[in-house]
């Protein structure tokens, strides 16, 4: 009997995900606005989206 890991489909479904997120955000910017401690204003560029 072979045991098979439970979690093989949520390891690919993530895989996919790291993926498609790295292929998304090439060519992304981000830009710092305001840190101030608790309070973060930032600001994200992406060219492949309107």
């Amino acid at each position: 009997m072979s045991v098979t890991d439970p979690y093989d489909e949520l390891k690919q479904h993530l895989s996919e995900a790291k993926e498609r997120f790295a292929a998304d955000r090439e060519g992304a910017t981000m830009t710092v606005l305001k840190d101030d401690g608790i309070y973060r204003h930032l600001t994200f560029t992406f060219p492949k989206a309107s």
